[in-house]
C-alpha cells in the first residue's frame, strides 16, 4: 500500500513539474515573439520614414 502511495506522489510531482516547465517554456516563447514583433514594428516604422523622406526629396527635386 505504501508503495502505491509513493508512486502516486512521485507521479503527481512529476506531472506538476511538467506543467510548470511547459508554462515556463510557453511564457518564454511569448516573450520572444513580442520582442521580435517590437523589432519588426520599429524596422517597419524606420523604413516607412526613410521612404517618405526620399519621396519628399524626389518631389522637391521635380518641382525645382
Amino acid at each position: 500500500m505504501s508503495t502505491q502511495i509513493l508512486i502516486l506522489v512521485i507521479a503527481a510531482v512529476a506531472g506538476s513539474s511538467a506543467i510548470v516547465g511547459y508554462a515556463l517554456c510557453r511564457s518564454l516563447q511569448v516573450r520572444k515573439l513580442r520582442q521580435t514583433q517590437a523589432v519588426r514594428d520599429r524596422l517597419g516604422a524606420t523604413l516607412a520614414s526613410v521612404l517618405s523622406s526620399s519621396s519628399d526629396a524626389a518631389s522637391d527635386g521635380d518641382a525645382a
